[in-house]
């Protein structure tokens, strides 16, 4: 029952992750490609990050900083700290 909620919430996230796309050049970008997710930067241009939630890869620039941690998006900064709070 709980893996199948953690299912559930992933795959809202992942939803909510396609949404915060904010631009139409950062659509289709896989978490596999070695290029920031938002602006796009590639490894050789920036230090890159991955998201330990989608797994994204993220430069500083673009990363959002919660409590310390640093995240690919806001989704995935409230997911990791207040995404388990029903259970």
């Amino acid at each position: 029952m709980l893996i199948r909620y953690k299912c559930i919430i992933l795959e809202e996230l992942e939803e909510a992750v396609k949404k915060t796309c904010r631009s139409p050049a950062t659509k289709g970008v896989t978490p596999l490609d070695n290029k920031c997710w938002h602006c796009e930067k590639s490894e050789s241009e920036r230090s890159l990050t991955k998201c330990v939630i989608c797994f994204r890869y993220f430069c500083e620039d673009c990363a959002h900083d919660h409590n310390g941690r640093m995240f690919c998006s806001k989704q995935c900064a409230q997911f990791f700290f207040f995404g388990d709070e029903d259970d």
